[in-house]
């Protein structure tokens, strides 16, 4: 059976940058990506991210990505059926009991299984969620050869309707993006820079195209809020900004049915040295109302490979 690839040194070394330049820059560690590696020949490797949009006035829109990595490229299920993943997932936390959430991803021709094992599975699945912390538990079963693997994810659902302006979570992507995809809604989710869908890699080369998406939500859809500016910036592992840029946006009804406005920008990997960065991007209003969402980042050398995963 094929060994999962560990992450270079490089890498490596970035992923411990990490939480140094959460501390240099004034972050907590973020909750939002949970990695559990194959430990075994037996076992999938599982990287678990989720990102809270605006849903009702008593939950959260969360997008759930469970990224799947040591998939095998067996042919066919051990029992003659067509050869799945199956991905199972269980939230809790702020709800009276357990909600089991199952997907199967169909790996039946050989085209796609190739991919699968050389790039990895995604399944993006959404789920209402009230404020406070939750805990999902993932598992996934390949049975093609029937390898297994599970992740305990934790996260914090931000009340997003409880100051004028409020932001989503971030999503990232990236042009090195791959894999199998599969959503629960006839959207694929793609970003729409890079044309790719959201991932929980934090590790990117300097040869990639990196986004960073967001929404933006003002309570009031009134031409009195003023005048929205987001500035998305990058600062270094020693708390010094390397990179701002600046917009002025203009809030309208998403597709969702929430008032606000959609953000997205590329993230200039390409023009820093390697090393752990933060990316932050912030709002505000006439310069008063504000809001703020940070992510960590690493940035290996154009060359170097990012490490395990979906990618």
């Amino acid at each position: 059976m094929r060994r999962v690839s560990a992450p270079s040194a490089l890498a490596l070394g970035a992923l411990v940058l990490l939480a140094a330049a959460r501390t240099a820059a004034g972050q907590s560690p973020p909750s939002d990506v949970t990695t559990a590696e194959a430990r075994s020949d037996d076992e999938l490797g599982l990287t678990v991210f989720s990102a809270s949009y605006l849903g009702s006035a008593s939950t959260a829109s969360v997008l759930v990505g469970i990224e799947v990595h040591g998939v095998s490229d067996a042919p066919l299920a051990q029992d003659g059926l067509p050869r799945r993943l199956e991905v199972r997932y269980l939230t809790d936390g702020g709800r009276p009991a357990a909600t089991e959430h199952a997907v199967a991803v169909p790996l039946g021709d050989s085209q796609t299984v190739k991919q699968a094992a050389r790039e990895g599975v995604r399944v993006l699945t959404r789920v209402g969620l009230t404020p406070g912390p939750h805990v999902l538990r993932v598992t996934a079963r390949d049975t093609g050869d029937r390898r297994t693997g599970s992740v305990v994810h934790a996260l914090e659902v931000p009340n997003l309707v409880e100051a004028p302006v409020t932001m989503s979570s971030l999503v990232l992507s990236s042009s090195g993006v791959g894999g199998v995809t599969h959503t629960d809604a006839d959207d694929d989710r793609t970003l729409p820079l890079v044309a790719r869908p959201p991932t929980g890699r934090r590790i990117f080369s300097r040869g990639e195209q990196v986004e960073v998406n967001a929404e933006i939500y003002e309570a009031v859809p009134d031409d009195l809020m003023g005048q929205l500016t987001v500035a998305t910036s990058i600062v270094s592992s020693i708390g010094r900004a390397v990179y701002e840029t600046v917009d002025v946006g203009q809030s309208e009804t998403l597709t969702s049915g929430a008032y606000g406005y959609h953000h997205y920008t590329l993230v200039p990997v390409g023009t820093l040295q390697p090393g752990a960065y933060v990316v932050r991007v912030t709002a505000s209003v006439d310069g008063a109302m504000t809001a703020s969402r940070s992510v960590s980042i690493a940035v290996a050398g154009s060359d170097e490979s990012t490490g395990g995963g979906a990618r």
